[in-house]
C-alpha cells in the first residue's frame, strides 16, 4: 500500500478550503493525496492514514475526513455492495471515492499529479457503459485485501495476448509470485476464460463470493482444464472474516 512518508503536508499553509485546525487539515490533505494516487476505497485510505498518524483506522478523527471532503465537494462518494459478504443490514457496503472537478482544480493548485483511481479504471476498462457495480465492488475488495496481506495488487492489468481474448480482473505480486486473477460472481463460467488463463499463465487464480461458491468454481475449472494447470482460489467472505484477526491469514485459502 502507498505510504504518506513523502507527502510534505507542512508546506501547505493556505487552507484552500481545508480545515483551519492544523491537525484536521493534515488528515484532510493526506487522505485527499491518497485519492490522487489511485486509492478509492475509504477503508483502505483510512488504514494508510492511520498508520501514518499513529492512530486507529476507525478513530472518530479519521472517520470524519472523507465525509468532510465530500461535503466540501472535493470528492464524490458512493456505496458499493460487496457480493457474498453480509452484516446486520444485508450486503456489506464499502464507500468508494474519486475526485470531483472542484477537487481536481484544488490538487492542481497544489501541484499534484492525479492518477486514475481503481474505481475509474474498472468503469473505463471493464464496465464500458454497462452497470456492473457488484462485480466492480468485488474486484476492488479483492485487491484491497491482497494489499492488506502484503501483496502488490492492481485492477485490469494491461495484457498482450496475441490472437486470443484474455482480460483478467486483477494482478497480484509478492516476491517471485505473480498471478492474474478472475474475480467471479457467476456460478458457471464460459469455458474459454479458464482455458485462456491456464494457457497464458500456467495457473488459474480465482476469487469467489463465499466458500460454497469457491468450491463450485474450482469444480468448474477442473472440468475445463483437467490437470493441465494448478488452481489457486480464495473468497471474499472468508477474507473479510479473517481481517478481524491479527496477524492476517494467507490470501490464497485453497491450492490444488
Amino acid at each position: 500500500m502507498n505510504t504518506l512518508q513523502h507527502l510534505p503536508i507542512e508546506y501547505i499553509t493556505d487552507t484552500k478550503g481545508f480545515s483551519k485546525r492544523s491537525d484536521r487539515r493534515s488528515r484532510e490533505i493526506a487522505m485527499l493525496w491518497l485519492v490522487t494516487q489511485g486509492h478509492t476505497l475509504r477503508a483502505e485510505i483510512q488504514r494508510i492514514a492511520a498508520a501514518h498518524f499513529n492512530t486507529h483506522h476507525r478513530s472518530g478523527a479519521l472517520m470524519a475526513v472523507i465525509p468532510s471532503l465530500a461535503e466540501k465537494e472535493f470528492l464524490y462518494s458512493e456505496k458499493l455492495s460487496v457480493p457474498g459478504v453480509t452484516n446486520h443490514d444485508g450486503l456489506l457496503k464499502l464507500t468508494a471515492v474519486r475526485l470531483t472537478n472542484t477537487g481536481r482544480e484544488l490538487v492542481s493548485c497544489l501541484g499534484w499529479s492525479v492518477k486514475e483511481t481503481e474505481l475509474e479504471r474498472m468503469i473505463r476498462l471493464h464496465e464500458k457503459g454497462k452497470t456492473e457495480n457488484k462485480h466492480t465492488a468485488a474486484v476492488l475488495t479483492f485487491v484491497y485485501h491482497a494489499r492488506l496481506r502484503g501483496w502488490e495488487a492492481s485492477v485490469m492489468p494491461k495484457i498482450e495476448t496475441g490472437n486470443y481474448r484474455y482480460a483478467p480482473d486483477a494482478v497480484v505480486t509478492k516476491g517471485d509470485r505473480e498471478y492474474h486473477v478472475e474475480v467471479e460472481l457467476s456460478w458457471k463460467v464460459a469455458d474459454p476464460k479458464w482455458r485462456n488463463m491456464a494457457r497464458y499463465r500456467g495457473v488459474v487464480a480465482l476469487c469467489a463470493r463465499h466458500e460454497n461458491h469457491q468450491k463450485a468454481l474450482v469444480g468448474d475449472v477442473e472440468s475445463v482444464i483437467g490437470a493441465n494447470a494448478p488452481i489457486i482460489s480464495t473468497n471474499l467472505r472468508t477474507l473479510f472474516k479473517d481481517v478481524q484477526e491479527e496477524p492476517l491469514g494467507e490470501l490464497w485459502l485453497e491450492r490444488w
